[in-house]
């Protein structure tokens, strides 16, 4: 799978923490680090349309935990990658599915609660 990435003004290749929660679904992203622990952001918005949007921009390297959460009433499909190349000249990067998620439960505990939230307006998972 290949993702778009978030170019910083200094050129690091980044990710948005996003999304929150409707009344009856919700989605989000939640950006971890190697081992599941929260990174610190570089930019963090304050400003503007914030309802279920973009909230923090976290830096990433190879290595780094990426967690979807999906949610319809209390069912949740949760999908945890690892970020396995950074393409630097397109701004994309590789990730590959993680199976053994068991010790990521931080992050998907975040990702689930943001994705409950109704109309998240900040970054949960973060430093």
């Amino acid at each position: 799978m290949t993702l778009d990435l978030e170019v910083s003004k200094s050129g690091k290749k980044c990710l948005w923490e996003c999304g929150g929660g409707m009344t009856n679904s919700g989605r989000c992203q939640i950006v971890a680090g190697k081992n599941g622990e929260k990174k610190r952001p570089i930019f963090i918005r304050r400003k503007g349309e914030l309802a279920n949007s973009v909230h923090a921009l976290i830096p990433i390297e190879v290595g780094d935990i990426v967690v979807n959460c999906y949610r319809r009433d209390n069912e949740y499909e949760i999908n945890v990658y690892r970020v396995t190349e950074i393409i630097d000249n397109e701004a994309k990067a590789k990730l590959e599915k993680v199976t053994d998620v068991s010790m990521f439960q931080e992050a998907i505990e975040a990702a689930k609660k943001k994705s409950r939230i109704y109309h998240c307006r900040e970054a949960l998972f973060i430093e």
